[in-house]
């Protein structure tokens, strides 16, 4: 049986719901061993898994660290996290909106043996989303970023990762694990 040890970035509602279905052991094989979310000491968690740093959670080695906070915590820290020979998580998918953050981590994935995971059904919408620019009915997602539009289409950009990164990325349906 699987024994990966996960650390979380973020614990608003999304990682709030990630932690109690690995805690209750809903998924098993998988333990919890540390929480880094910039408001981490007015959460209700046990005092042994609560990083008042990044650095803290990485000092406790999991295996796999999600993202489960925003653009800009994927952004932050998932170079971090790949560069420390962990397998990310990455749910703020619209991160790699970011052509930058988009060629560095597709550039890095190439270079290393660890894994990055996208879910697809993470956010709502995204696989009908997917599925309609399959289908040609929509050609460009809008996504509203700072004072402007910037013009995506997600699933282009997901293939060229697939693509680029030969095996270290993984496309997946996450709806199942969260639901009860």
């Amino acid at each position: 049986m699987k024994n990966e040890k996960i650390g979380l970035i973020g614990f608003g509602a999304i990682g709030q719901e990630v932690y109690k279905k690995i805690s209750r052991k809903t998924i098993k094989g998988y333990n919890v061993i540390g929480v880094f979310s910039d408001d981490i000491n007015l959460k209700k968690l046990p005092k042994k898994i609560k990083c008042k740093s990044f650095e803290e959670l990485l000092k406790k080695k999991p295996t796999i660290i999600i993202e489960v906070a925003s653009v800009e915590a994927c952004k932050d820290y998932a170079e971090k996290v790949l560069k420390s020979k962990i397998d990310f998580v990455c749910l703020s998918v619209c991160s790699f909106a970011d052509r930058n953050f988009f060629k560095r981590i597709s550039n890095l994935v190439k270079k290393i043996k660890n894994k990055i995971y996208i879910p697809t059904g993470a956010i709502a919408g995204i696989d009908a989303i997917s599925s309609a620019s399959l289908s040609n009915e929509l050609k460009y997602v809008k996504e509203c970023i700072d004072n402007g539009f910037l013009e995506l289409d997600y699933n282009f950009r997901v293939k060229e990762l697939i693509r680029d990164c030969k095996g270290s990325l993984t496309v997946f349906r996450c709806n199942r694990i969260l639901a009860e």
